[in-house]
């Protein structure tokens, strides 16, 4: 079972049963950061910290 919390308008985190980060969805994530080579490295930093 996964708990899903919505960070921000079209994206969201999945947790599983113990709280770990199952999973991050950014729906229109080409439009959202401009550009298809912003995917060659992806970082999120403290994301799952700041929704508990």
């Amino acid at each position: 079972m996964l708990i899903t919390h919505h960070v921000a308008e079209g994206i969201e985190v999945n947790y599983d049963a113990e709280e770990k980060t199952a999973c991050t969805e950014i729906l229109d994530a080409v439009k959202r950061f401009g550009s298809k080579d912003v995917f060659k490295k992806v970082t999120l930093e403290d994301l799952a910290l700041q929704i508990k």
